[in-house]
């Protein structure tokens, strides 16, 4: 059975190496782990950081944050004046590098704390190796923020030979469905270009690292577009699709293939 334990590590800061090896300190409030049979099977942290520190993670893309693979809203704007909250997982391919010395959440977090004081060219404090999952922020009108990809769908599924076309289908489409809810201007009846950006760059992102399974995503994809009733196309010869978008004034074509998409 898999289980979750969770340690507090209010006011630590870990130091991590971004990807111009150049140390970034940021403090981390909570640590948590999956474990199943005494084995790690997922690792999360809740990461506290000022705004500055946000727009240069955001524009590094840090801890994998890439704007494609977000459902941030047009308009949404962060503030100076109150810490930003992000959690973030490890990639599923680094936690045997973890389970070679750890068995449980206080034994992980002691030796993050010791790579951060020891030894910083250890992998586990890149920030390549950690994958961002939600990014938000208290401000006197309420929460703001919004979610990435991976916390839609377990970053393990991409890592596995054969990917779980159900668990990425269910994920596409919660994905996609908040993307698009936050995206629509109920005025104009339209969804916002920098969304319609976010879709076009989208199939790239994802199948970026992929080789054999691509056959089989790509095909998910298909599943995926048929299900929620988008108007496409399937390129006769090719793992190729174009997508259609019409708006109020809006008309949009996208070709999403295998590794590639571009914007007719």
């Amino acid at each position: 059975m898999d289980v979750l334990e969770q340690n507090n590590l209010i006011n630590k800061n870990i130091t991590f190496i971004d990807s111009s090896n150049n140390p970034l300190e940021i403090s981390i409030i909570s640590l948590s782990c999956n474990t199943e049979q005494q084995e790690i099977t997922k690792v999360s942290v809740i990461l506290q950081v000022s705004l500055e520190i946000y727009q240069q993670i955001k524009n590094q893309h840090l801890f994998n944050l890439k704007s494609d693979i977000t459902n941030a809203p047009d308009n949404m704007k962060f503030i100076a004046e109150s810490d930003i909250i992000i959690e973030a997982t490890l990639n599923p391919d680094l936690l045997p590098n973890l389970q070679q010395k750890a068995t449980n959440t206080e034994e992980v977090a002691n030796y993050l704390l010791h790579l951060s004081e020891q030894q910083l060219d250890d992998v586990l404090l890149s920030t390549e190796s950690w994958l961002a999952l939600s990014v938000k922020q208290q401000q006197e009108t309420g929460e703001v923020g919004y979610k990435t990809f991976w916390s839609y769908i377990n970053p393990a599924l991409m890592s596995e030979e054969n990917i779980s076309e159900a668990e990425l289908t269910q994920g596409m489409s919660n994905f996609f469905q908040d993307l698009i809810s936050n995206s629509f201007d109920s005025a104009s009846k339209e969804i916002g270009e920098e969304t319609l950006g976010k879709i076009s760059n989208f199939w790239s992102k994802l199948t970026e690292d992929l080789t054999e399974e691509s056959v089989s995503l790509f095909q998910t994809v298909v599943n995926f577009f048929t299900q929620d009733d988008w108007s496409f196309m399937r390129i006769q010869g090719d793992s190729a699709l174009k997508l259609l978008y019409e708006g109020k004034s809006q008309y949009c074509s996208f070709r999403l293939k295998s590794h590639m998409v571009s914007q007719i």
